[in-house]
């Protein structure tokens, strides 16, 4: 049998293309991901203690990218592997009635396809170790764009990570060609060869439970988003509708997408081409929802992933605003900050530069633990307060002094808001503050801990990277000031509106780069599986596309309606896995209400426009191809007998 699965794999190549690139993408994804963290291990030797930290900082945020990319590609791996095997296993399964009349028991079909998986495992593991050495240049790339230190990276390649493309590549394999080739071993094969009883059964057992499994977290994702009064939950609900709600259309497709077709179809009839691409939407349930599957999990995956990104910047410039009292930002460094506050018709000019510091936590009877790592930002208490309308969630501002020290929006995850003081090192300075209040998280970042300049050495604060928040005197322009502030060269001036959309849009394009790669990442996978899932649907219609032919239609009638039926079925991959994005958008959209008092959401249409585009001329030009080869014989040597 595993020399029948050589032979299999070599005769019908075809039929395995787009699972041998996907497990190919998944093991060049895990050498690359493994070569960049183990390179992320530890600072280099001989750093300073200043770049240990910020180094110790980046590769955590290294280790963090890499791990999401890792769980994606092994994830949408096995789950696209899984859904293309199925596909081409029910494609062949005359052939396998065949063996099974001919004398092959269960266990010999089993041997058999998991023998070509075992073969696809070797081929995508070898393919994957070669591609592998392209993607770690193309993710330090990215790591590059994302300001962290790609070029403090050890990558170099290890004999090690050979055995682990191994056993990525035959366990993804074995793994995602295991259930079809169960499935496929129980079917009858009088049944199989009829296209009777199970062999014709599209929802399958698996299908229902993988389906209804997601439905059920998809729906209560989906309305506890739209009740709840917290940003964050709104969010996090948001991505589980996105992977759970993809899921389960994916799996129910056999149930929704004939029904759509067929209201679709209805604008067909009147054109003869139409109608027969009608019939094929009609007849052909399995192959519709296989290549509608992957379309589905494309546009909820990469739509949603990105509507949230985008329209969280457009909630942290909304909330900066909200939040900061004041006409006028100007970024600069601190030796500006004196110069800023003599400008006449400037009344308060809140400074807040960022510090090279280092935060230690003190423990009651113990040595004080240092943070990894910490934002410090240094500010006058009495122009904060008079800047800032952000109430502590414990403590008061008010207590705010020269001698205390307030836990910003960013300690919420990593300082507890009972710590009652911090210690703050700077250059030879150290200082033991008491914390007095501690502010709540916020949509966009924000410092860990807030330190009144009063303790910071002058010089550090002369260097030190600083925004200052201007309120300008009752009864004087605005413009007036800035045009003051612009003509005396004391840094960028900027409105606050101006201000605060830069800020978000610096702070997010690096999350946006990442979900970016991410969502581009899986929708390679989904595209792949759609170009596949397209050509092996139309080339295993040789016969009855030949019996089109001999009725009456010309070869390129044919072809024009194996294009329209693959584009209204596009169409409907894209439409249901709008439902999921929009789904998943709209609870986004009522956690930013709930938290700023005002509906936010932006959604990244020219992505939307550029998926779909992409999509209709990717599935036209595959189904064309594969239409036009598939009708190369002439009509008559195919009607004759059973493919």
């Amino acid at each position: 049998m595993l020399r029948m699965s050589l032979q299999t794999f070599r005769d019908r190549w075809t039929l395995f293309v787009g699972a041998l690139l996907s497990i190919a993408l998944g093991v060049a994804l895990v050498q690359a991901g493994a070569v960049v963290i183990d390179g992320a291990g530890s600072p280099p030797a001989g750093a300073t203690p200043a770049e240990s930290a910020e180094l110790a900082r980046s590769f955590d945020d290294v280790n963090a990218i890499m791990g999401m990319s890792l769980f994606l590609g092994l994830f949408l791996s096995v789950f696209i592997i899984s859904s293309t095997f199925s596909f081409t296993v029910t494609e062949r399964r005359r052939e396998l009635a065949l063996l099974r009349l001919s004398g092959a028991s269960r266990a010999n079909l089993m041997t058999l396809l998991v023998g070509e998986g075992l073969v696809l495992g070797v081929l995508g593991s070898g393919l994957g170790a070669l591609l592998g050495t392209v993607v770690v240049r193309g993710q330090l790339w990215l790591l590059g764009n994302l300001d962290l230190p790609a070029d403090r990276l050890d990558v170099s390649f290890s004999p090690w990570l050979l055995v682990v493309d191994l056993g990525v590549g035959v366990g993804v394999a074995v793994a995602g060609v295991a259930l079809a080739a169960r499935r496929a071993s129980r079917v009858r094969p009088l049944e199989a060869l009829r296209d009777v009883g199970q062999a014709a059964r599209v929802m399958t057992l698996g299908r229902w439970l993988w389906g209804l499994g997601m439905a059920v977290p998809a729906v209560a994702a989906a309305i506890g988003s739209q009740t709840s009064s917290d940003m964050l939950t709104s969010v996090l609900l948001g991505f589980a509708v996105i992977f759970t709600g993809s899921i389960a259309l994916q799996q129910l497709s056999p149930l929704i997408v004939p029904g759509v077709g067929a209201v679709v179809g209805l604008a067909l009839r009147p054109s003869v081409v139409g109608d027969l691409a009608r019939s094929g939407l009609r007849d052909g349930v399995r192959r519709t929802a296989t290549t509608a599957g992957p379309l589905i999990v494309l546009v909820g995956l990469v739509v949603g992933l990105m509507g949230i990104l985008t329209s969280q910047t457009a909630a942290a410039t909304v909330e900066r605003e909200q939040t900061t009292k004041g006409e006028i930002v100007v970024e600069s460094t601190g030796a500006s900050v004196s110069r800023i506050r003599s400008t006449p018709g400037v009344a308060v000019a809140a400074a807040t530069s960022t510090l090279p510091a280092r935060i230690l936590l003190p423990r009651t009877g113990r040595a004080a633990q240092p943070m990894k790592w910490a934002e410090v930002v240094a500010v006058d208490p009495a122009g904060y307060r008079a800047t800032t309308d952000l109430a502590p969630k414990t403590g008061r501002l008010s207590d705010f002094s020269d001698h205390a020290a307030v836990l910003g929006p960013g300690a919420a995850v990593s300082i507890s808001p009972k710590q009652s003081a911090v210690v703050m090192q700077v250059g030879s300075v150290t200082r033991r503050l008491p914390v007095v209040a501690h502010l709540p998280e916020t949509v966009g970042p924000g410092p860990d801990v807030i330190v009144p300049r009063a303790v910071v050495p002058s010089a550090v604060l002369a260097k030190a990277p600083t925004q200052t928040v201007v309120r300008v005197a009752a009864g004087t322009s605005v413009a007036t000031v800035r045009d003051r502030l612009r003509a005396s060269h004391v840094g960028m001036v900027r409105d606050l509106h101006s201000w605060s959309a830069e800020q978000s849009r610096q702070q997010g394009d690096e999350n946006v780069s990442v979900m970016g790669a991410l969502a581009g990442l899986g929708g390679v996978y989904a595209l792949i599986s759609v170009i596949n899932a397209v050509a092996v649907g139309v080339s295993q219609r040789k016969r009855e596309l030949a019996v089109a032919r001999v009725t009456g239609f010309s070869r390129a009638q044919v072809v024009l309606a194996a294009v329209v039926e693959s584009l209204v079925v596009t169409a409907i991959g894209l439409l249901l896995g709008g439902v999921v994005a929009a789904t998943c958008l709209m609870g986004v959209r009522r956690g930013n209400e709930s938290a700023l008092g005002v509906p936010v959401l932006d959604v990244p249409w020219m992505l939307v426009i550029g998926l779909g585009v992409g999509s209709v001329l990717v599935v036209a030009a595959t189904s064309a191809v594969a239409g036009w080869s598939s009708t190369r014989p002439r009509p008559v040597s195919l009607v004759a007998g059973r493919e």
